[in-house]
Parts: structure tokens; C-alpha cells; sequence
């Protein structure tokens, strides 16, 4: 998850407490893909919520334990069309996204959406840019991330 506030198509939860894995894994199995903004300041997210963001944790393999606050996660179990957000409590170069990263022009293009656009307006709220990546909304009977589009080298790859 780059930490730049940019939308992140998202398939692994290793973030959520052991007590949510289980019923939020089996969700995302059945029900599809959920997404995660990468937020710079958690605050006016924990204020749009109404609660405090709950605190995660992991030891990377290299002994290095990496820290974050996290909100919205079970909103994704009713809603897949909306994020959940996560700041992370490290450097840069020590998030996960860094470790052994190879310079690569791929980038997120588009994340297709189906779902009722105004629940995600109001829960990304205006401190959040959805214009790059762009956010494509998009007619599908089951709403959330329908696709990713990536932009590389040799041109445009999308993942439904």
C-alpha cells in the first residue's frame, strides 16, 4: 500500500485483528475484492466515522515490527464499493510497499467501481483525491472493484 493517499486496489488483509479475519476472509472470498486508501493524516477519517482508528501490527521478516492505524474495515462487508483506510506509523522506506521494490514504470491506471457512488463520496470525504488513480464508476449488478487497469511500458493490463 503506497503511503501517498492514492487509491490501492487491495486482495490480502493481513491488517485486521485475528477476531475480524476469519468472517472479513470468508466476505472477500464470496463476495469479491475490497480497495484501502492510504492516508497521510487518519483524523478527519476517524472524525467522518465518529471513532478512533484501531491501532494494527506485523513483524516483517526481518525482525522489523511495522505499526499502523486502521478504520472502515467491516463497512467493506455491507459495502465492498467503499474503502477502508489505513496510515501507516513508519518511514517510508520501512513500508512494506519499499521493502526489495524494483523501479518499475507500472502504475494504478483505473479502479472500476460499481455501487452507489455517493456512499463513497461520503466516506472518502474531500481530503482524499480519487482523480489519479482515476476512479471509473461503472454499471455491474454486484457492486465493488470490478477491475484494475495498470499502465505499463508496453502499454495497459486489466485485472477483473
Amino acid at each position: 500500500l503506497p503511503p501517498d493517499g492514492h487509491a490501492t486496489a487491495w486482495r490480502s488483509h493481513s491488517c485486521v485483528s485475528p477476531a475480524l479475519a476469519k468472517p472479513l476472509i470468508r466476505h472477500l472470498t464470496i463476495e469479491g475484492t475490497s480497495w484501502v486508501l492510504a492516508v497521510d493524516d487518519i483524523g478527519p477519517v476517524e472524525q467522518r466515522f465518529g471513532r478512533e482508528a484501531a491501532p494494527g501490527k506485523r513483524i516483517r521478516p526481518d525482525g522489523l515490527e511495522l505499526h499502523w492505524q486502521q478504520i472502515g474495515i467491516l463497512n467493506t462487508l455491507d459495502r465492498p464499493e467503499v474503502p477502508f483506510f489505513v496510515h501507516w506509523d513508519c518511514p517510508d522506506a520501512e513500508h512494506p510497499s519499499a521493502t526489495g521494490r524494483i523501479e518499475t514504470s507500472i502504475s494504478i491506471d483505473t479502479i472500476e467501481l460499481s455501487g452507489d457512488q455517493a456512499a463513497v463520496t461520503d466516506v472518502v470525504g474531500s481530503d482524499v483525491a480519487l482523480e489519479n488513480p482515476i476512479v471509473a464508476w461503472i454499471d455491474d449488478e454486484e457492486p465493488g472493484v470490478s477491475a484494475v487497469v495498470f499502465r505499463t511500458a508496453n502499454g495497459t493490463v486489466r485485472i477483473d
